[in-house]
């Protein structure tokens, strides 16, 4: 039903009157658009806790071992892998640390606690995981520098790995 609103101007008060009068409805058509729209995302984050072996004594330990941790979060449930590469400073694919002067020192990172399974970027290498819903898993990484000696040069050590998750 349409609603046809008109004025009237009634004597000299200036009242103004509202009169609404109401005629039937005419049949017509018009027609708009509706956007519509989705987007599918297996989103997922990593977070990193640092490998950091620590202040190093050179006379009483050739070798130091130390814990990391990688977390994975997920907002729906999720299958993935997590590679390592390894890191800003490795000579092929061994890894090291480097000080300012260019000092090198070996270290490697694995998937179990008695470091016998490394942690690098082939598939064999990589860890897997699966979140069931919405959540989060804890991956340790456990990390041996070796080649510590007396004569080990001094400096702040330091190395950077790329983590990558594959969905």
């Amino acid at each position: 039903m349409r609603l046809t609103i008109g004025n009237c101007l009634a004597g000299s008060t200036g009242v103004l009157a509202l009169v609404g009068l109401a005629t039937p409805a005419q049949a017509g058509t018009n027609s708009g658009q509706l956007a519509l729209g989705a987007q599918v995302n297996r989103a997922g984050s990593v977070s990193t806790m640092d490998l950091n072996f620590g202040l190093l004594d050179t006379h009483n330990v050739t070798e130091i071992d130390a814990e990391g941790t990688i977390s994975v979060a997920c907002i729906s449930t999720t299958i993935f892998s997590i590679e390592l590469d390894f890191g800003n400073h490795a000579l092929g694919e061994t890894r090291r640390i480097r000080n300012a002067d260019g000092d090198y020192l070996t270290y490697e990172v694995y998937r179990n606690a008695s470091r016998t399974q490394r942690w690098a970027s082939l598939p064999v290498q990589s860890r897997n995981g699966v979140i069931i819903g919405e959540g989060s898993e804890d991956f340790e990484a456990y990390g041996t520098l070796s080649g510590i000696s007396p004569s080990t040069p001094v400096g702040a050590y330091s190395d950077q790995l790329t983590v990558t998750i594959t969905f």
